[in-house]
């Protein structure tokens, strides 16, 4: 006799903790289906302490300001005032809220307030609040960590890691911040605005720091860090005017990402030796900088990106580096003692002649470097005049062999000679591969010689009458192949198919010629 098996939900009896971390590994708009299965999993739901509101997952539209925009933009309004609400209605402590919201009503941004108010009365951990004006700029108001939030400041005691992102902002409520949040351990003021002073002191358990901003913080005079166990510090106001900065009290400082008009030679040798743990340095945007002069026994990776056309020289003495990187747009003198990691350098060329001279000096700068090479040249709006003759009697420097020589173009229809080009880059250099993207006509042009040079390239008659040979006398063997960044696609080509498939080219895909030379006649 068949008997049915009575189905039992024992899911349903797990614990509360254990149901949401369920949930937690689902995504919200499928997570918020579980509420419909039965009463128990409506608690569940309404109970779940993570909230991530992003207008990017719920609206999945351009911020137009469309009818159907607004309407979208309402009902996640809707849905997030009712959650916030349910969810303090229990009395329970919150994780995380997360709210990226442009709002084309300055009417909500009163709700906004309340919405933080409710957060910050729920004990929340982490507070990531990024709500900007979709009609204008940046208004969202301060009340909510300004008188409001004193009264309930014994709950702010738990908030261990906030994120404030287009907010107008006073010292004022600034200083309520570091006051009423002790146990801060990850603070991000990103494009705030409103302040002309910014000092953060007396958080010793705050670890990790972002102040950054696109320009919001143009009025920033003055800034005052001072956190004993901070270990990642990323500062990038984009101020166009001197800054005041002292952070150099922060003596366990381990990461340092550092962007500001302000900082000048002095200013930067006296932080990097406040900073003996230091093991990650990015530097950018310091436009006042002519001399870097970095020695560190405990840096790993190093990045420069200079702006500035009058920078001069990089010192560099760090025997643990690992990663090294700097992008500029000339060729200043560097120095590198006790480093042997590979070179990533690139250069910005733009709004100038590349003629022989040029290519000359490019030789004779890769030449002194004894470590491993990958070299990037990024070409904007520039003439190539290359040729062999034009150097005459010139001493000519010794030619070194590179691991990865990448050409890209900032102008997607600009005019480049690319014979020239491609001949005065394997003058100054032997690359292992050379990489061209697609994604421009003028690369694609690159692509389309160098495959005809390389099919006619046997038994060249070039150079009979010169002692100074070109290139294609030194070049052994050539393989071609075609890569995507969409996928894994990967494919060998002769280059007679390639110019066949040229015009079928997309931006994603990228070009590598692999390379060998003879490099030992080629050094004669």
């Amino acid at each position: 006799m068949n008997r049915e098996i009575p189905v039992v939900d024992r899911i349903s009896d797990l614990p509360d903790f254990v149901l949401h971390r369920i949930i937690y590994f689902l995504p919200r708009k499928d997570a918020n289906q579980t509420c419909v299965l039965s009463k128990r999993w409506r608690f569940i739901w309404d109970t779940f302490p993570i909230f991530d509101f992003d207008q990017n997952v719920y609206i999945q539209n351009s911020p137009d300001l469309t009818l159907e925009y607004e309407e979208k933009t309402r009902k996640l309004i809707k849905v997030v005032d009712k959650s916030l609400r349910k969810f303090a209605s229990y009395k329970l402590s919150m994780e995380r809220l997360f709210l990226e919201l442009p709002l084309f009503d300055a009417n909500y941004f009163s709700m906004v307030d309340q919405w933080v108010s409710l957060a910050l009365d729920s004990g929340v951990r982490e507070l990531s609040i990024l709500v900007c004006d979709a009609n204008e700029d940046v208004t969202y108001t301060e009340t909510a960590f300004a008188a409001r939030s004193i009264s309930g400041s014994f709950k702010l005691g738990r908030l261990q890691k906030l994120s404030l992102a287009w907010v107008r902002l006073s010292e004022n409520v600034v200083q309520n911040i570091v006051r009423l949040c002790p146990n801060l351990s990850d603070l991000c003021l990103m494009n705030i605005c409103g302040l002309k002073t910014l000092e953060i002191s007396k958080l010793d358990k705050l670890e990790k720091l972002r102040i950054i901003s696109t320009g919001s913080m143009r009025d920033l005079q003055s800034v005052n860090i001072d956190a004993p166990n901070l270990k990642h510090l990323s500062f990038d106001p984009r101020q166009r005017q001197p800054c005041s900065i002292n952070f150099t009290s922060c003596h366990d400082l381990k990461e340092l990402h550092l962007g500001s008009y302000g900082i000048t030679d002095d200013l930067l040798h006296l932080y990097l030796s406040s900073f003996p743990l230091l093991e990650v340095l990015d530097i950018f945007n310091c436009d006042m900088l002519r001399k870097v002069e970095i020695s560190s026994q405990q840096l790993r990776s190093l990045r420069l990106l200079l702006g500035c056309t009058e920078f001069e020289r990089i010192q560099v003495d760090a025997p643990i580096l690992s990663s090294f990187e700097f992008t500029a747009y000339h060729m200043p003198a560097l120095f590198l003692e006790n480093v042997s990691c590979l070179l990533k350098i690139s250069y910005i060329v733009s709004d100038r002649v590349a003629d022989s001279s040029w290519f000359s000096q490019l030789r004779e700068f890769l030449g002194h470097l004894s470590q491993r090479k990958f070299l990037t040249l990024k070409f904007h709006k520039i003439e190539i005049n290359f040729d062999l003759e034009e150097l005459g009697e010139e001493e000519i420097p010794p030619l070194v062999e590179i691991d990865h020589l990448k050409l890209t173009s900032l102008s997607n229809r600009a005019s480049v000679d690319c014979a020239a080009l491609i001949d005065g880059m394997f003058w100054s250099c032997h690359p292992k591969i050379l990489s061209i993207p697609s994604n421009s006509m003028v690369t694609k042009d690159c692509i389309k010689v160098l495959c005809e040079k390389l099919w006619d390239r046997e038994c060249p008659s070039c150079c009979v009458s010169s002692t100074m040979k070109c290139w294609h006398h030194y070049l052994k063997d050539a393989r071609i192949e075609r890569f995507s960044w969409i996928g894994d696609e990967q494919q060998l080509l002769h280059p007679n198919l390639l110019l066949d498939t040229l015009p079928s080219l997309e931006k994603h895909h990228e070009v590598r010629f692999k390379l060998e030379w003879d490099f030992l006649e080629s050094r004669k």
